[in-house]
């Protein structure tokens, strides 16, 4: 088997910021982003000595780009030093495009990302603070779970496109505490998250009747979410005065 991965990827930005008064600013960003890859898996028929023979039914070789053009913009109230908030939302257009030689065969992809954030921050103290954080976004499937292939290269672990594949999207609300005492060198915080994806993107697999081949291919699923927590205490067991 002769495999063969190779990527190139290129990122540009620019951002923009206005102060409207002394506790507001608005920010308006651009982000440009292309990536290319090539894929390449080669399966060699070693029956035949006399010459190199690829299998084609059990070869993979495309050629994937993807570009994105995502605009933003997040404004910003900070009336005094205790409380700060933020909150914003980006468009994402963007395009992927592949080209599967082996088999002649062209698949475009479009898709337009929504990406929505908020921010509040509360400081009760120089030591204690409270953060409450939101963000929700698209995530779109990857080339080779929606391209109309079959990938055989491993014939026991058959891999298939699903082109009606959608992209999902994923929401994420946390809540962080931190307090520290820098007289005595301690410091807590604690967390706790809750996420749950819509369209989540999943691998469906089975095994062919009557053989131990492995089938697998991607499809959404609802009902995806988990919740996190987790905390944090700092303290030394001794101190040593100086």
């Amino acid at each position: 088997i002769l495999q063969r991965n190779h990527s190139n990827n290129s990122r540009t930005s620019l951002t923009y910021i206005e102060p409207f008064s002394d506790h507001t600013l608005l920010e308006i960003a651009y982000e440009f982003e292309t990536t290319s890859i090539k894929s390449l898996g080669l399966v060699e028929d070693l029956l035949r000595k006399d010459q190199y023979n690829y299998i084609d039914s059990l070869s993979v070789d495309y050629d994937y780009w993807y570009t994105s053009h995502k605009g933003s913009m997040t404004y910003q109230y900070e009336p005094n030093k205790k409380f700060k908030m933020n909150f914003g939302f980006a468009i994402q257009p963007l395009v992927m495009s592949g080209y599967l030689a082996l088999k002649d065969i062209s698949y475009n992809y479009d898709n337009v990302n929504l990406i929505t954030s908020a921010n509040v921050i509360y400081k009760f103290s120089k030591e204690s603070d409270w953060q409450l954080n939101y963000r929700g976004k698209n995530n779109q499937p990857y080339f080779n779970q929606i391209a109309p292939v079959i990938d055989n290269t491993s014939s026991r672990y058959i891999i298939i496109g699903n082109p009606a594949l959608k992209a999902e999207y994923a929401h994420r609300l946390s809540s962080t505490f931190r307090k520290s005492k820098s007289s005595r060198m301690q410091y807590f915080e604690t967390n706790i998250a809750y996420s749950f994806v819509l369209n989540k993107i999943v691998s469906d697999k089975r095994t062919l009747e009557n053989s131990i081949i492995q089938e697998t291919t991607f499809k959404n699923t609802s009902g995806y979410y988990d919740v996190k927590w987790y905390y944090l205490y700092n303290t030394p067991f001794m101190t040593e005065d100086i």
